[in-house]
């Protein structure tokens, strides 16, 4: 995500990834094809955090979704921090 904040993907390369994140090219390509794998992963996660934080406002509160008051929801909280 650093490096997306700074510039496209498609002007990002596996080296720079591995430079940041301190790990050879070797051991990025044993665990991707390419980078657009990695971005496509880490965009899973995100969404499946995103999704529990959704379904937590709504398990904690025990209560439908229409009668969930938009500002209670972790999930603005969630979103803004990014």
């Amino acid at each position: 995500m650093k490096l997306l904040m700074d510039k496209p993907m498609e002007s990002i390369s596996v080296s720079e990834i591995c430079k940041l994140a301190k790990v050879n090219r070797g051991t990025f390509y044993l665990h991707y094809d390419q980078k657009e794998c990695l971005f496509e992963e880490y965009f899973k996660v995100v969404m499946e955090d995103l999704e529990d934080s959704y379904q937590g406002a709504y398990r904690d509160l025990q209560v439908q979704p229409h009668e969930v008051d938009p500002s209670s929801l972790r999930i603005f909280h969630h979103v803004e921090r990014f």
